[in-house]
C-alpha cells in the first residue's frame, strides 16, 4: 500500500489503488464483559439525586406564575397589534374619503369660476346699476404686514383723510 501512496498521478484521472490481501480475517476475539453488580451509592449521593430530580412546590408556583404573565403579556399585545391595524384601515378609509371630497370640491370649484363672467358683470354693474370704476382719489392703500386682515372702525375717504379718525386694527 505504500507503494500507491508514493506513485505521481499524471492528468485528471486517478489511479485505483491496489488492495492487498488482508492478512487478518480472523476476528478479534474479546473477552466477554465482566458482570459488575451494582454498588450502593452512598446516602448522600442518593439524597442529591433525588433533590435534583424532584421539582418544589414554590419553583413550581414560580414557573406557573412566570407562564401567565407571558400569556398576558402576548394576549395584550395582539390586542395592540390590533387595535394598530384597525386604526390604519381608518387611516386608509379617511384619506379615500378627503380625496373625493377635495376632486369634488375641486369640479365644484372650477364649475362655478367657468360660470362666472368678469366682463358681464362689469359691464352689468356699469350699465343697469349705473356703477363706475373707482378713481385713484377713492382708493385708499394701507401697509399693515403683521396682520392677515382688518376691520374697519370708522369712516375712511374724503373725511378720513381731511382729518376725521380712520382706525385699522388687525388681530393675530
Amino acid at each position: 500500500m505504500s507503494a500507491v501512496r508514493n506513485q505521481y498521478i499524471y492528468g485528471s484521472a486517478v489511479r485505483q489503488p491496489s488492495y492487498e490481501p488482508d492478512y487478518y480475517d480472523e476476528p478479534i476475539r474479546r473477552r466477554p464483559p465482566q458482570q459488575r453488580r451494582p454498588r450502593p451509592a452512598n446516602r448522600r449521593v442518593q439524597r442529591n439525586r433525588r433533590k435534583a430530580k424532584s421539582v418544589g412546590a414554590g419553583y413550581t408556583l414560580f414557573l406557573l406564575g412566570t407562564a401567565v404573565i407571558v400569556l398576558l403579556i402576548c394576549v395584550s399585545y395582539i390586542k395592540v397589534q390590533v387595535g394598530v391595524a384597525g386604526q390604519k384601515e381608518k387611516i386608509g378609509d379617511l384619506q379615500t374619503e378627503l380625496t373625493t371630497m377635495q376632486d369634488e370640491n375641486d369640479t365644484h370649484y372650477n364649475a362655478i369660476m367657468d360660470s362666472v363672467d368678469l366682463e358681464e358683470i362689469r359691464e352689468r354693474a356699469e350699465n343697469e346699476l349705473g356703477m363706475s370704476p373707482a378713481t385713484a382719489d377713492q382708493v385708499i392703500n394701507y401697509n399693515e404686514k403683521n396682520n392677515e386682515y382688518m376691520e374697519q372702525y370708522g369712516s375712511e375717504g374724503k373725511e378720513a383723510s381731511q382729518g376725521k379718525e380712520a382706525v385699522a386694527s388687525g388681530n393675530n
